[in-house]
């Protein structure tokens, strides 16, 4: 039989469509959480029109699809979206991202006024005391060389995931400190709420949690590089009200300390800053004659000094302003904007949370090719062929295709396995390859464990399906071994916790209830686990 696969491949779209800006992120989840609770014949029926009208259209028949492919085509579906939404749907990533940019604005505007300012109070004079350019250097030079540093060395160690948050102790330390707040905040306020109240508190902290393990660093980078902007802009408005002060007015510099330094130690630290600059400017720094010729002793006054000597400091003060203050602002900011962008090219996309989107576009792609008699996994498994897989059987489907079910004892025994295996088709797209016994006691769930492993090692990452009946709560229990299996599977392992009703009559698998689902819903969330997915296996008529 032939394979099919989807007809469209992105590998040959403009660069553009597969580039992805915070905007198109904000949109991109917007839209996906407005589907979220729409029934899913009408979001397969809407996406299969984007597709054929708009997406197809724009990219052509070409081959196999990839991580590349869902950037782009998710892209081109927002971009569909976004058309058909027009003017009477606001969506909010152009709006956030114009207030964003009004805040940089103002950051920019900030920072001038806030360096002028400190330029301004350093460089005062009341023609009796000259200015003291130890303490100019002090704070707008020595200070600005520390946080320098210290942001290089950050920047280098985020991008050497050095600072990655799960091998780190400071992580470790973090999320020690925030356990123990946790707890506090529970004993003390959240025990006094409702417990609806706590779970929506706790899904909404692992929401978040899930975002920034699927987007990583691209929200990081725009709020580094806006802090490097004002600094940017600090040093920008410091070095021109230097400059302005000293063309516009007269001013008399000198350098004074409580400690007992020599004019010639003070020569010698100021030709070590001036290196960078000494080859290209002949006055890169006081001479030791000018040093001396400068020091301030109160007693004395400054009528003995003479001013040739007073005004030398000038110049060096604004090269060592530049080029220590500005201008590894400038390097730091243009890093990490590359790195921002950098960061945007890696996203793949390839979370389970973006799954039930891909699955429905896949859909759309086969319909249209018409092919929609085949599909591109391996035909749906009988009841003898399952039992087989459970025995040790072998199988062909590739490792992408597949998925190993976790059933408790009592739905296995009276499970009708051909119904269960065609739902899994039709709604994931995905051929049941074995069916493992999986339960919240210790015993069953370890051996369960170790036969997904060996799993594993044998067929790849299978996509794993655990089928939970909605009616019964997601007690400490059901979280508890889901979170076992996260650990034991690692973090790329695709879980599905597929929900079915309570049982009637004549059928096992019936859909779960709106509210049923809710409950399940707000747990899983807490978790924060982006390869995490909840699903109802039977959908409402």
């Amino acid at each position: 039989m032939q394979d099919s696969k989807p007809t469209t491949s992105f590998s040959d779209a403009p660069d553009s469509i597969g580039d992805w800006r915070m905007e198109d992120v904000i949109d991109f989840e917007y839209l996906l959480e407005q589907d979220h609770d729409r029934p899913l014949t009408e979001l397969e029926a809407r996406d299969h029109r984007i597709f054929k009208e708009q997406i197809l259209p724009q990219s052509g028949v070409a081959g196999r699809d990839g991580q590349t492919g869902r950037r782009r085509l998710f892209r081109r579906w927002l971009e569909a979206r976004r058309r058909s939404a027009g003017t009477e749907q606001l969506l909010p990533g152009e709006l956030l991202i114009a207030s964003w940019y009004i805040l940089l604005k103002l950051f920019a505007v900030a920072g001038l006024l806030l360096g002028a300012g400190a330029a301004a109070n350093l460089l005062s004079y009341d023609g009796q005391q000259p200015v003291n350019v130890a303490a100019y250097l002090g704070w707008l030079v020595l200070i600005q060389i520390i946080l320098v540093l210290i942001a290089g060395v950050i920047v280098l160690l985020r991008k050497n995931r050095f600072l990655a948050a799960e091998s780190s102790v400071l992580g470790s330390l973090i999320r020690s400190i925030w356990s123990w707040m946790t707890i506090c905040v529970h004993r003390h306020g959240l025990s006094r709420v409702s417990a609806d109240q706590r779970t929506r508190f706790a899904a909404f902290l692992g929401t978040a949690a899930r975002h920034r393990s699927i987007y990583g660093d691209v929200g990081l980078w725009p709020v580094f590089g806006s802090l490097q902007l004002f600094g940017v802009c600090f040093n920008i408005g410091a070095l021109l009200t230097t400059i302005a002060l000293v063309v516009f007015s007269d001013r008399a510099f000198g350098w004074q300390s409580a400690v007992d330094f020599s004019p010639e130690q003070i020569h010698q630290l100021t030709k070590t800053l001036a290196m960078p600059w000494s080859w290209a400017v002949s006055n890169a720094a006081p001479t030791l004659e000018q040093i001396e010729g400068s020091r301030i002793v109160l007693k004395d006054g400054i009528k003995q000094l003479a001013t040739g000597n007073l005004v030398s400091w000038w110049p060096f003060l604004c090269l060592a302003l530049g080029v220590y203050g500005l201008l590894p602002r400038l390097i730091l900011w243009v890093t990490t904007m590359i790195f921002g962008r950098r960061a945007w090219q890696q996203l793949s996309f390839n979370q389970v949370a973006f799954d039930r989107l891909y699955e429905r576009l896949q859909t759309a792609g086969l319909q249209t090719s018409g092919q929609g008699e085949e599909t591109r996994h391996t035909p749906t498994p009988n009841q003898n062929s399952i039992q087989n897989r459970l025995t040790g059987g072998s199988h062909n489907a590739s490792p992408g295709t597949t998925a190993v079910a976790l059933i408790s004892a009592e739905l296995l025994h009276v499970l009708d396995q051909n119904r269960f295996s065609e739902l899994v088709e039709k709604r994931f797209h995905l051929s049941i390859s074995q069916l493992v016994e999986w339960s919240d006691q210790s015993a069953t769930m370890h051996a369960a464990i170790e036969q997904l492993q060996k799993i594993r090692l044998g067929n790849g990452q299978p996509h794993l399906i655990l089928l939970e009946e909605a009616w019964q709560p997601p007690i400490a229990e059901k979280i508890s071994g889901i979170r076992k299996l996260r650990d034991a599977l690692g973090s790329e392992a695709k879980i599905i916790v597929a929900l079915i009703g309570r049982p009637d009559d004549n059928e096992l698998l019936t859909a779960a209830r709106p509210t049923e689902k809710l409950v399940w819903e707000r747990q899983i969330q807490s978790l924060g686990d982006t390869q995490l997915r909840l699903e109802q296996l039977v959908d409402h008529e």
